[in-house]
């Protein structure tokens, strides 16, 4: 009889042999999408059912009055809304040669990891990545996902830092539940992320290949990101509402990380937009300048990132055309000689 390992596929060979026996137990590959799919279309029509019987109450003539007209509003939002691609962009740049040519791949990335789904811009990163950057498409995808799981310790790390500051400041109340006490999110939320990071910790010789430098820098530069990006995002909603605590924005800021930290969400900011019109009633402002100012924040994020798409894509569209009229213009006499072997 073939031995275990012979049974198992040719891709599955590194992995251990309770692993790749559980993936052996997965559908394939596209009952997975059309499965994933499915229930991010069924989420999607929930929270925006939600959102339409929330601003129904609360009055759609009052929400459209009540839209943000303070000018750094919009100004903090657009500063915010880099920090994210340029951040990106000088993570890879110290682990790849790449130049700031390539920032538009991190924006498009962005664009389909906040308009899609979770990892779908780091599955365009690494098609795009086996072209553009020298190495194994094993060392590629090894840094991409040591990127990523540094990111997830940053964010579980700082998450960490906010509960007692959110726990001590008296605003555990935003998270109250029906039938709950407010506590059990934040508790639930601490033991995931100690546990995940412990197993990274236990792990980590295992698990990333970064070197112990290139892990400190990636590091420091995700915790520098959120943590501009927090202020930024406090500043934003207080331009708005500057009538309400910085202690409840912080509440804000801690549920955003626990959403954030939910994979496959069929949609950042109409789940942002879902959980401001949730706690509206939670911040010492009117809830139709709460829910209104959400809601600002997500279309304006949604126009934002199909625009960008859309200029990117129009400059990679010029930019191919233009080459490849003056390589048919070219006379044959100045052609380029092909580089020798």
């Amino acid at each position: 009889m073939p031995s275990e390992s012979e049974t198992l596929p040719a891709d599955d060979a590194d992995l251990p042999p309770w692993l790749a026996r559980l993936k052996a137990l997965a559908p394939p590959p596209h009952i997975t999408r059309i499965i994933l799919a499915v229930v991010r279309i069924v989420i999607a029509v929930a929270v925006v059912a939600f959102m339409y019987v929330r601003l129904n109450e609360i009055g759609w003539a009052a929400t459209w009055a009540a839209l943000p007209r303070a000018p750094m509003f919009y100004v903090f939002f657009a500063v915010a809304y880099w920090m994210l691609p340029v951040a990106e962009m000088l993570i890879y740049r110290a682990l790849w040669p790449i130049r700031w040519r390539a920032l538009p791949v991190f924006i498009r990335k962005r664009v389909y990891n906040e308009l899609m789904f979770d990892y779908s811009g780091e599955a365009y990163l690494y098609l795009w990545a086996k072209d553009a950057v020298p190495g194994t498409a094993r060392g590629i995808l090894s840094t991409i996902k040591d990127v990523n799981l540094l990111s997830g310790l940053a964010s579980n790390s700082l998450t960490l830092l906010m509960l007692p500051v959110v726990i001590l400041g008296g605003h555990v109340a935003l998270l109250e539940a029906p039938g709950s006490h407010p506590l059990v999110p934040l508790l639930l939320c601490a033991v995931l992320a100690l546990l995940l990071m412990t197993m990274l910790f236990v792990f980590r010789r295992r698990i990333f290949s970064l070197s112990r430098r290139d892990a400190a820098v990636v590091g420091g530069l995700h915790v520098t990101r959120l943590l501009t990006i927090f202020a930024l995002q406090v500043a934003q909603w207080s331009a708005a509402l500057p009538q309400v605590p910085i202690g409840e924005w912080l509440m804000f800021l801690a549920a955003q990380l626990l959403l954030t930290r939910i994979p496959f969400l069929p949609n950042r900011d109409v789940m942002m937009m879902w959980l401001g019109v949730a706690l509206a009633t939670a911040v010492a402002a009117p809830q139709a300048q709460v829910a209104s100012m959400f809601l600002a924040a997500g279309a304006l994020s949604l126009a934002t990132h199909a625009f960008m798409y859309g200029v990117v894509l129009a400059v990679g569209l010029a930019t191919r055309k233009g080459q490849t009229a003056g390589q048919s213009a070219r006379p044959p006499s100045q052609s380029v000689p092909p580089l020798p072997q």
